[in-house]
């Protein structure tokens, strides 16, 4: 079940950047024995595949009302604003310095994003 998840949320975080600005993945020396899972093949629909995981596994914890860590993803300013901890959650064009790839790949411990147990499954 873990795998399913994971493959929906980095699918969901490479389309959420590409949202935010032209995007690559690309691992950094911290990820490069972790490599995200390959990009979709088919079409990707925003309102059909990327739409209800991130209401579900995203905004429930990150949206406008009591955001955790003051991280908003509801809106492009507040997502590109960061968080409390960091101003580098999302850097537009650069994925391989965007926190939140290695966060919703469960590559940094204590930041895994969405936690376990939350979001979808």
């Amino acid at each position: 079940m873990k795998q399913f998840r994971l493959k929906n949320t980095a699918s969901c975080a490479a389309i959420f950047l590409a949202m935010f600005h032209d995007c690559s993945l690309v691992a950094t020396p911290e990820t490069e024995d972790k490599p995200l899972p390959p990009a979709a093949k088919q079409t990707i629909d925003f309102a059909r595949d990327i739409k209800p995981i991130f209401e579900n596994s995203c905004l429930r914890c990150h949206g406008p009302e009591k955001p955790k860590s003051h991280f908003r993803l509801d809106n492009r300013a507040s997502a590109l604003a960061g968080g409390s901890k960091d101003a580098t959650d999302i850097v537009p064009g650069d994925s391989a310095h965007s926190l939140i790839i290695q966060y919703m790949a469960h590559d940094v411990p204590e930041m895994e994003m969405p936690p376990i147990g939350k979001g979808d499954a």
